[in-house]
């Protein structure tokens, strides 16, 4: 993040691109589990993930870079139009992942109730979902396939996507549905999931709500979930444009110069990671990649042009 800001010196157009993949966060939360104060580095980095790597469609890049770095009043700094974001013209729609929810911490409780695994991986659980992997074979031995298949991500609901699965996964994470453990092995540390205490209030809820009943917990206050779990899916990589006409034109103009990249047709990326010169190319990378087991990575984008930028992030 803090490369970003050394762009801009010279006045000219400049681009910042990030690549981030979901599953990596359980890499660097191993990496960071040694340091003395871990607490903090993993709710920074929680935080980092939640602020700017998982899209929202609404929230401007250099706003949230503001938002991590503690800026005192980050709703008047502004990227002038030259964010992913603000350039983008497609207009995001809330997802009612609640049912999502519901099946991720079903098939979990599952699979500790009938002592197929002791412990699961993210990306373990996400072959789950998919109805895939040895974990999905085994269980079901244990449990009838029609259950099963209720259980089964919903892939038409979220663009067809992988990654948007990962992407529920992620933000239950994120908020506190679910947690990572830490299991030491020869090197570092093996992360896995599990269901908090939160989640578990959460699917209590959806019980009451589903028998028309009310539950009460208490004196324990439980503000924190809520009976719906809504988030914003990443851009559908058919419908979704990077910049529109007008601001493409403005863009293209910049400085006179062309001096962005060698093409100005390569500089439009979209926050899914298409472009509209290359697009074949980076679907061949794609069909590599999920051959490889490797979801497809996420590319933002941070275009500066301006020189206060660089002290904002220095």
């Amino acid at each position: 993040m803090q490369e970003s800001g050394r762009a801009g010196r010279d006045g000219k157009l400049s681009r910042c691109t990030m690549f981030y993949r979901r599953e990596d966060i359980s890499k660097v939360s191993s990496l960071i589990h040694d340091s003395n104060n871990k607490d903090v580095a993993t709710r920074n980095l929680y935080k980092f993930v939640e602020h700017f790597c998982e899209y929202d469609g609404k929230t401007c890049r250099r706003k949230s870079v503001a938002v991590i770095l503690g800026e005192l009043d980050p709703e008047n700094i502004k990227c002038n139009n030259l964010c992913d974001i603000c350039c983008s013209e497609y207009k995001p729609k809330e997802y009612d992942a609640t049912n999502a929810v519901v099946q991720v911490i079903k098939l979990l409780r599952l699979v500790k109730q009938n002592n197929v695994r002791e412990n699961v991986s993210m990306i373990q659980l996400l072959e789950l979902w998919c109805g895939n992997g040895k974990i999905w074979k085994e269980l079901k031995h244990f449990v009838n396939d029609s259950e099963l298949e209720i259980l089964k991500a919903r892939k038409k609901e979220v663009n067809g996507e992988k990654n948007n699965l990962m992407k529920i996964i992620v933000n239950m994470l994120l908020k506190g549905f679910l947690k990572e453990i830490f299991i030491a092995n020869v090197y570092s540390w093996n992360v896995y999931v599990d269901v908090t205490d939160l989640g578990n209030i959460f699917m209590v809820e959806q019980e009451s709500l589903k028998n028309g009943s009310q539950h009460t917990f208490g004196k324990i206050d439980y503000d924190n979930c809520n009976s719906k779990f809504k988030i914003i899916l990443d851009q559908d990589k058919k419908k979704s444009t990077s910049l529109s006409k007008r601001k493409r034109k403005d863009y293209d103009a910049g400085d006179g110069t062309g001096s962005v990249g060698s093409s100005k047709q390569n500089r439009f990326h979209s926050i899914d990671g298409t472009n509209t010169s290359s697009r074949k190319t980076i679907r061949k990378k794609n069909v590599k990649k999920k051959r490889g087991g490797v979801s497809n990575t996420v590319v933002i984008n941070l275009i500066d042009d301006d020189d206060d930028f660089r002290d904002f992030m220095m």
